[in-house]
């Protein structure tokens, strides 16, 4: 599972470390599903989209939020801090 930080527009943002295989599997394949439950009002949702690695320092920062320096303990900024973003095309 991964932890949506944003979605701006018909993006959803998701801060991923640098190297993992998530970002190789995207590299290779872009058609993602994505997958949005709220079990306390049986309300789900399933989307489908483009992704790609993104490594934009300033994006980064603009999604921060402190809860996430349990995996990324330098900030935004960290060196293995990155980004996965799905364009999302249909739900």
């Amino acid at each position: 599972p991964m932890y949506v930080a944003a979605i701006e527009d018909d993006t959803a943002w998701m801060f991923t470390t640098a190297g993992e295989p998530k970002q190789q599997q995207v590299a290779e394949d872009d058609e993602v599903l994505l997958g949005f439950s709220d079990p306390r009002g049986q309300n789900y949702v399933s989307a489908r989209g483009k992704a790609r690695n993104i490594r934009d320092a300033e994006k980064q920062k603009a999604l921060w939020s402190e809860g996430r320096r349990t995996w990324f303990p330098a900030g935004p900024e960290a060196p293995l801090a990155a980004l996965i973003a799905v364009r999302i095309e249909g739900a």
